[in-house]
């Protein structure tokens, strides 16, 4: 799972705690986070237009993404894809 988010965003630190929690719960599962000011360049590369945007990645592939402010239910079912 991927955080793209950025320091000065609001929802991304509302996001946060949720993601270290789910990070926490679901050992077999990594959770990272790309800062889109240090990193603009992985934000381009994978279409990131807005934060806080989460990307479920399996085998390199996309296979789940949502854009917002979202609860912890939505990202687990996002992880069982």
């Amino acid at each position: 799972l991927v955080d793209f988010y950025a320091d000065w965003c609001g929802p991304c630190r509302k996001l946060a705690p949720t993601l270290d929690r789910i990070a926490q719960q679901t050992p077999n599962a990594k959770v990272v986070k790309v800062n889109i000011d240090e990193s603009p360049q992985i934000a381009r590369k994978y279409g990131v237009r807005s934060i806080p945007t989460v990307m479920v990645f399996k085998n390199g592939t996309s296979v789940a993404r949502h854009t917002g402010l979202t609860d912890e239910s939505s990202l687990l079912d996002m992880l069982a894809q």
